[in-house]
């Protein structure tokens, strides 16, 4: 039997921050710091909306949004 899981895995703090700001992102704790948050059919869709994108492209950079700012 095979299975096959699409996510991201993070800084759990960051992550969080993204799942507020994403509704169809959902962090799942993972421990030591970690989180997980799946790629479901929602969240794709979701990332391929205009802007919202921008928020895992973040991520990926290891960058975060403070007010409407992105830092390092």
């Amino acid at each position: 039997m095979k299975y096959e899981l699409s996510a991201v895995i993070g800084d759990a703090e960051l992550l969080r921050g993204v799942s507020r700001t994403v509704p169809a992102a959902r962090a799942a704790p993972l421990g030591q710091g970690l989180s997980l948050i799946p790629m479901t059919g929602a969240l794709f869709d979701a990332v391929a909306e205009d802007g919202v994108g921008d928020e895992f492209s973040a991520v990926k950079l290891g960058r975060h949004r403070h007010g409407d700012q992105w830092i390092a």
